[in-house]
């Protein structure tokens, strides 16, 4: 065997190999302009994540995915989310937006009418039923605005 080609053999057997965890990019595109960005801000980012961009975009179930396909198409992202409520719209919008979601590869999470009952579940396990107004005045005093 040729010496030469040994020797580079075992030099390539002998290096260190270093594994780095794979970086991240999410984009978020939500119905709401305040609320679910401020929610998804607020989320601590784990270190295998580089970005987590939200837009709050106030538009409806096929706008908000039709605008999350250009923006997907304006960046470098490893995983692109689209994020509505189901109450407000009817079942063929709503099954609609999710076919064109699937199509461009982009993810789809629902949420019902009142984000802001996801805040409450953050503080206390609720199962029952309640009005806009008594989840709000729960919030409110958990976070200390009441």
């Amino acid at each position: 065997m040729n010496p030469r080609i040994n020797k580079v053999k075992r030099r390539a057997t002998q290096r260190q190999l270093f594994y780095r965890e794979p970086v991240q990019r999410f984009l978020i595109v939500c119905e709401g302009k305040k609320t679910e960005k401020q929610y998804f801000e607020a989320f601590k980012v784990p270190k295998d994540v580089r970005d987590i961009i939200v837009h709050g975009l106030g538009r409806n179930t096929t706008s908000l995915v039709r605008e999350a396909i250009k923006l997907k198409g304006e960046g470098d992202y490893d995983q692109v989310w689209c994020v509505f409520d189901v109450e407000d719209y009817s079942p063929e919008d709503i099954n609609s937006a999710i076919n064109l979601a699937r199509r461009n590869k982009i993810n789809v999470a629902v949420s019902n009418q009142a984000f802001e009952i996801w805040y409450l579940l953050h503080f206390d396990y609720c199962h029952t039923s309640m009005s806009r107004a008594q989840y709000a005045a729960l919030l409110s005093k958990k976070i200390g605005f009441h």
